[in-house]
């Protein structure tokens, strides 16, 4: 199934694909844990790199709008289906994804990582 990348340190977002098995999360978000955000009222949800704070000194971030807060480190997107909780293309396009996602550095103010 289709899947797109978000790369925080090239600043990239790109296509790929999911095999249907977890595992291959980790290798297409170069990280060893994640959690799971969603980001939009189609269900699509971005799986981030969980320890992305913790891994780097300074850790380069993503936003997507429509999300709360920026996330650390990189992101996977892929579509849920709301009646089963498995996995599925996500309903965005790439082109659109390009658009709502942004990068950028940590801020820290007062020794407070914002």
């Amino acid at each position: 199934m289709r899947a797109y990348v978000i790369d925080s340190t090239n600043e990239t977002v790109t296509e790929a694909t999911y095999n249907g098995n977890h595992t291959e999360i980790y290798k297409l978000g170069s990280f060893d844990t994640f959690d799971v955000v969603t980001f939009n009222e189609y269900g699509d949800t971005v799986f981030v790199d969980d320890n992305g704070l913790i891994i780097e000194e300074y850790p380069r971030f993503f936003k997507i709008e429509g999300t709360y807060n920026p996330l650390a480190g990189n992101g996977v997107v892929l579509g849920l289906d709301r009646e089963t909780g498995d996995s599925v293309d996500p309903k965005i396009s790439l082109k659109e994804l390009q658009k709502l996602v942004s990068f950028g550095l940590p801020v820290r103010l007062g020794g407070d990582l914002l």
